[in-house]
């Protein structure tokens, strides 16, 4: 009598159904966007520093159109005559500038703490297209930085129109611009927090990154004090800083609204720059 073997299953059948290609299981954009949104939102220092940055806003706008409101009731400030004061409006977001030093920390670390940790082998591990994971950083920087900030900026506009009303003065939420700056502040910070992302993929420190901030924010004020003043005068507007471009997005009076959204324009391409050169360079080295 014979036995025969138990028949044995090709070894295409056993080792289990196909993998497919590497990038029919690579993650699309909305997941990886909310990858990041989950990360982000689980770091104790976002809330924070998220926190930080809108009291900036508030809290400065607030004491100084309190500042203004008692100057005018003591007939030192500006004219009580019921007319829109010339300064009142840039009362309401004269707390921006100290909020975007926070902003530019969130955008830094929201990239440098992955390095930190060792968290962004993993993170490349699961989105290994390196422009798919700049991207999605990016925007999930903006997901959370441009509604907490336009918050920010609506509530110190209003609390600063009743505010100064109680002196006699006129802050219409209707006046021309005011709107305008009062969104272009919000969308200002994002793009911020996008450009200091990118730095922190270029440098991987933390320290060094917001040095190197810092130092792209602070040098142009010094290289315009050594040019002719007219010449300043054109140049300041494209560089990036303080009074530098996208700038004007949140200024009230004094620019008309095509020139403050070209303004914004050219930080946003500040912005992309920078992101591109980052994902050029992730893509040549090592985690």
């Amino acid at each position: 009598m014979t036995i025969s073997a138990p028949s044995v299953a090709p070894r295409s059948v056993v080792s289990g159904p196909s993998t497919g290609s590497t990038s029919s299981r690579t993650p699309g954009f909305a997941r990886a966007i909310t990858a990041e949104l989950v990360k982000l939102r689980s770091v104790r220092s976002t809330g924070i520093v998220l926190l930080v940055a809108t009291l900036g806003v508030v809290l400065m706008g607030v004491a100084n159109a309190i500042s203004i409101a008692v100057q005018a009731s003591q007939g030192t400030g500006p004219s009580t005559t019921g007319g829109p004061a010339s300064d009142t409006a840039a009362v309401a977001l004269s707390g921006v500038g100290s909020a975007l030093v926070a902003i530019a920390a969130l955008g830094v670390l929201s990239v440098t703490a992955d390095y930190a940790c060792g968290m962004v082998r993993t993170t490349i591990a699961a989105v290994p297209r390196r422009g798919r994971l700049v991207i999605g950083k990016a925007a999930a920087l903006v997901v959370l930085v441009l509604p907490v900030m336009l918050g920010a900026a609506l509530l110190t506009g209003l609390a600063t129109h009743l505010i100064v009303s109680t002196a006699g003065l006129s802050l219409p939420l209707d006046q021309p611009g005011l709107i305008r700056a009062l969104v272009g502040s919000a969308l200002y910070a994002s793009i911020l927090a996008v450009f200091a992302a990118g730095l922190g993929w270029l440098v991987r420190s933390t320290a060094g990154a917001l040095a190197t901030w810092l130092g792209v924010w602070t040098l142009p004020t010094f290289v315009l004090m050594l040019l002719p003043a007219p010449l300043a005068q054109q140049v300041q507007p494209w560089l990036p800083g303080p009074g530098g471009a996208g700038t004007a997005v949140y200024q009230v009076g004094g620019i008309s609204e095509a020139a403050a959204w070209v303004s914004l324009g050219a930080f946003a391409a500040y912005a992309l720059a920078i992101s591109l050169v980052a994902t050029a360079v992730l893509r040549r080295r090592d985690a």
